[in-house]
């Protein structure tokens, strides 16, 4: 039977930074996934991969709890990128400029594959680090940019951010015409999770060592079957580890029939199949024992508890601040594994192992601090709304998220609205160019005020004023110091 004839345009971004090593480890497996396949991808980065390396050591990918880790990266590699770093326009232009490029290229029947490594924040916007500093990509931007593509495209976007389950919408807003799926890490309102290796160390996220399985085990999986098994990998840790629910949202119901072939289509596999369900009894005898091998061992296997070997005692640190940074470790204990938070943890494990000096260690303790700042800032303006009866006495976070629950879109609406008030970014992420901080992204602070407000918002409707609540928050954080 004849090759395809449609043709597969594949972007892959590593969104992060110089400590956002999960990440980074995403994108390089991903990448090379898909090159060793010959889909040919064009792979982004803000970062230069080698500075990570130096850093953190070499990438291992993998979870040691279903199997043995690969290294798949390090220095040497490094020195040589099979990547594009961005240019002095950063990435968002470059991520823009890529989709505008291929929808004067594709016909009808090829496909576009996008996948972002990145964080993310509420309001469905994910962070794109550069040398120009910190940016945001928005949802609505992404589905004004997928707009352009002509029908009878199939496109393919996967976002493995935090909060990313907003992202799912995109199906349904330009599916018109086109057959769309979106896979996202978490689901609406969810962080996402890193996996907590043995050595109780931050290798790879869960969505991904789930998702490349699901593409080298079942190629040409159905589509339905092939979110089962992602969101069946994920949902089997250990108690010591947070996880988080993935999406599939196709653009049509029929597309759950498909195959996942009918979006990743590889040369290897267009050889066998010219777009039609396949036939998986072909590859059953390689896959049967893979396959049950391992929903055995993820149901039966005996649970370990990654990082108990580490020290909780914080007074067996060299001095006080090593001894706070073991204290911030135990106080976020497996919430360290969200991939917001993940980049401070990384910094804590790489001063604890000695892999970093006295000056990444200073840097640490600083954010640790600036973290504290920003929620005592909140928590001060919180405080002055509720004085000036902007709004009722906050609920619990519980009912905020159950509240949230009820009218994502509107609680959405109201975080995207209240990240462009002047001075809140600033609360999200520490000044990019002050060598005093470690550049992550904290978005405690941001979501307890979008909490606050949101509550009011739905609680006391007829009284909502948005427009004095906002200049309110302006002008508390132009006279509050974020630093």
């Amino acid at each position: 039977m004849p090759a395809s004839r449609h043709h597969s345009f594949t972007l892959v971004v590593f969104c992060g930074g110089i400590l956002d090593a999960s990440l980074a480890t995403d994108f390089v497996m991903v990448s090379k996934k898909f090159m060793a396949d010959g889909l040919d991808p064009t792979c982004l980065s803000g970062t230069h991969l080698r500075l990570i390396t130096d850093t953190t050591g070499p990438f291992l990918f993998g979870r040691d709890d279903l199997g043995p880790r690969s290294q798949i990266y390090d220095s040497s590699e490094a020195a040589n990128p099979f990547y594009h770093i961005a240019g002095p326009g950063g990435l968002k232009r470059e991520i823009l400029n890529w989709v505008r490029n291929v929808s004067t290229r594709v016909a009808t029947g090829d496909r576009v594959i996008i996948i972002f490594m990145a964080h993310g924040l509420d309001g469905s916007r994910i962070i794109l680090k550069s040398q120009i500093g910190t940016e945001y990509l928005t949802r609505a931007e992404v589905t004004t940019a997928l707009a352009t593509l002509p029908q009878g495209i199939r496109v393919l976007l996967v976002n493995e951010a935090c909060y990313s389950g907003s992202w799912a919408t995109i199906a349904a807003d330009t599916g018109s015409g086109r057959d769309v799926v979106v896979e996202t890490a978490a689901s609406i309102g969810e962080q996402s999770y890193n996996y907590r290796s043995a050595s109780g160390r931050y290798r790879c996220s869960l969505f991904a060592a789930a998702f490349i399985e699901e593409l080298t085990t079942h190629p040409e999986g159905r589509i339905d079957r092939h979110y089962t098994r992602i969101r069946e990998e994920m949902r089997h840790v250990s108690p010591n580890q947070d996880s988080c629910t993935p999406l599939l949202v196709p653009s049509s119901r029929s597309l759950w029939s498909h195959n996942i072939s009918h979006f990743v289509l590889t040369p290897n596999i267009a050889t066998a199949i010219a777009n039609l369900p396949s036939d998986e009894s072909r590859h059953q005898l390689l896959l049967q024992s893979r396959s049950r091998a391992r929903t055995f061992w993820a149901r039966h296997r005996s649970i370990r508890s990654p990082g108990q070997g580490h020290a909780n005692d914080a007074s067996e640190g060299s001095d006080m601040e090593l001894g706070l940074i073991y204290s911030y470790l135990d106080e976020l204990g497996s919430a360290a594994a969200g991939q917001n938070r993940c980049t401070l943890a990384t910094a804590c494990h790489l001063v604890i192992d000695g892999r970093v000096g006295e000056e990444m260690k200073h840097r640490i303790v600083n954010t640790i601090a600036w973290q504290d700042t920003q929620m005592l800032r909140v928590c001060e303006l919180v405080s002055l709304l509720v004085d000036e009866a902007l709004i009722s006495p906050p609920l619990d976070q519980r009912a905020c998220s159950e509240l949230a629950k009820k009218d994502y879109e509107a609680r959405e609406g109201l975080a995207s609205r209240v990240h462009n008030i002047p001075g809140v970014k600033e609360m999200a992420i520490p000044p990019f160019h002050d060598d005093r901080y470690i550049d992550i992204v904290f978005d405690d602070a941001y979501g307890m005020l979008v909490d606050a407000v949101y509550c009011e918002q739905v609680l006391n409707p007829m009284a909502f004023d948005i427009g004095k609540i906002e200049a309110t928050i302006a002008a508390f954080l132009q006279r509050s110091p974020a630093v």
